[in-house]
């Protein structure tokens, strides 16, 4: 190493890596277990990539020569020896790459992000349901939708069991783009009012006239259906069509009187067929359409003055327009989540973005700390309520947390209550910091237009969607797509997408775990 100048690490550091490169010299390098935390290693180590003894026959060859390289690197300038030093502290000089690989193990290497831990990749992708793709077919995009940001290791799966994978750009925040490092509460698609025409109401009793005289009560059902068409998918009308058409619709006669046997009955083997139920539902809309079924769809916008209900055509710009905006605009209130969507501020740059990556977590390790934090939440508003209010308006605490949240001063409470006492104010103060400072399962992007399905690069789905949605994502230039049966290998799908993830720059991957770790201990306190 005498050409590259003096060694500006620890010494014993240098000669504990000449002792390993010794022992491992014993043995063929290219049979090792797991070859890239030896790369990791060594080149941390002061061992020059090409001096490792890789073949470049070696099948991971590429991705040896990709984690030695910058591991070499940061070696040289010194930063080995922090790094090192926790893992290598009380090993015996000389101690075998095994035994320190082992220490390591813990923190895996990323294939895809340089000096990120494995798993704590972050990737972008949304969740819809094949019901919901076919929705955003017909109008012809998606309006504000909710983009998740996860870990790779712990991907959010709800919501849809269709996950469109972005890529990193669509979590660069800006004015049109906020990203939020949790759940934001923000505003949900509204509600869809259906008007049929006379010419589409009789269409309907035509088409569903059959099973009708099939089933107890057929009429009542085919009216129940157009007086609750948006929930259409789950009516016992679409139900005993299905059946019917699959030759399975069982007969009223074999329950007599117990009609509620008969309904039963059907609920159960349309779950026993709950994928070809979802596929013929999917379609069913065009289907109608064929048949001459076309109700006017219609977002309701309040009441007029004289108290009309007023309307607007539910198009994909009307929708935008009733969509966009900002954290806790979802109009509901739920607790914690909300006054955490007012309180917390969203991201400024794509930097804070890939540096929180720790605030994520499972949801096996969020909800300890979700129920501690909705403990005191609810210890606080029973202590409130013994409050009297300002001007003897019985003010809810819930409300006061929210708008707390919102003004972020805690002598708020003094405009809204007499006599707060300064203890309260104080633990309602540390309850706001903790609920900041809170962990999450995901992070969202609410971009504030309309999103088109194109926008993204692939697209994980389960092996029995319907082939309509499978032709959808294709026509949408869709055409990295991977199946799934089971929730484990949607998760491990993740993994394909590797040139989609990021995450912070970090410093050498034991560093990294040094740092991660007081993060961890930073969530770990809220269950103290």
């Amino acid at each position: 190493m005498a050409e590259l100048g003096a060694f500006f690490g620890n010494p014993n550091i240098q000669r504990q890596g000449a002792r390993a490169r010794a022992l491992a010299g014993q043995r063929d390098v290219n049979t090792l277990p797991d070859p890239l935390t030896y790369a990791v290693m060594q080149g941390l180590l002061g061992t020059r990539p090409d001096e490792m003894g890789f073949s470049v026959l070696n099948p991971d060859y590429e991705k040896i020569k990709k984690v030695a390289e910058p591991a070499f690197a940061l070696g040289l300038l010194g930063q080995a020896a922090p790094a090192l030093a926790p893992l290598t502290k009380g090993l015996p000089v000389g101690a075998s790459i095994q035994d320190v690989g082992g220490l390591l193990g813990k923190r895996t290497p990323s294939q895809f992000v340089p000096n990120v831990e494995a798993g704590k990749e972050m990737i972008v992708h949304h969740n819809i349901s094949p019901e919901k793709l076919a929705r955003v077919e017909k109008v012809g995009g998606m309006p504000v939708p909710s983009v998740a940001v996860s870990n790779v290791e712990n991907p959010l799966t709800s919501f849809g069991n269709i996950s469109l994978i972005g890529d990193k750009s669509m979590a660069i925040p800006s004015a049109k783009n906020p990203v939020y490092g949790f759940d934001a509460y923000t505003a949900r698609t509204p509600e869809i009012d259906f008007k049929f025409d006379a010419k589409s109401v009789k269409n309907i009793d035509n088409y569903f006239s059959d099973v009708a005289k099939k089933i107890p009560d057929g009429d009542y059902t085919v009216d129940r259906l157009k007086q609750d068409w948006k929930y259409r998918f789950d009516s016992d009308i679409y139900k005993a069509k299905f059946l019917d058409e699959q030759g399975m619709l069982p007969d009223p006669k074999d329950f007599g009187k117990e009609t509620w046997k008969f309904n039963q009955e059907v609920n159960q083997r349309v779950r026993d067929l709950r994928p070809q139920f979802e596929s013929w539902s999917a379609n069913m809309d065009n289907t109608l359409a064929e048949a001459g079924v076309t109700p006017t769809e219609r977002i309701f916008r309040g009441y007029t003055d004289s108290g009309n209900r007023r309307y607007a055509d539910a198009t994909l710009d009307n929708l935008v327009k009733e969509m966009k905006g900002g954290a806790g605009a979802e109009g509901f209130f739920y607790g914690v989540g909300n006054i955490r969507a007012v309180a917390t501020p969203k991201f400024k740059n794509f930097e804070q973005v890939k540096a929180a990556r720790e605030n994520i977590v499972s949801s096996k390790d969020f909800e300890p700390v979700k129920k501690k934090i909705n403990d005191a939440f609810e210890d606080l508003t029973d202590r409130m309520r013994n409050l009297e209010g300002n001007n003897n308006y019985a003010y809810k605490p819930e409300d006061a947390l929210y708008e707390l949240g919102q003004v972020k001063n805690v002598n708020f409470l003094d405009k809204i209550y007499k006599d707060v006492p300064e203890a309260l104010k104080a633990d309602v103060q540390i309850f706001m910091n903790k609920v900041k400072s809170m962990p999450t399962e995901y992070f969202e992007i609410k971009p504030q237009r309309a999103v088109q399905v194109s926008e993204f690069e692939g697209a994980i789905v389960p092996k029995d969607a319907p082939q309509k949605s499978i032709n959808y994502l294709k026509s949408q230039g869709i055409d990295k797509i991977y199946f799934y049966e089971t929730p484990e290998e949607r998760t491990q799908l993740f993994k394909q997408f590797g040139d989609k993830m990021f995450a912070a720059p970090a410093l050498p991957l034991g560093a990294t775990g040094l740092l991660d770790e007081e993060k961890r201990k930073e969530i770990q306190s809220l269950l103290e």
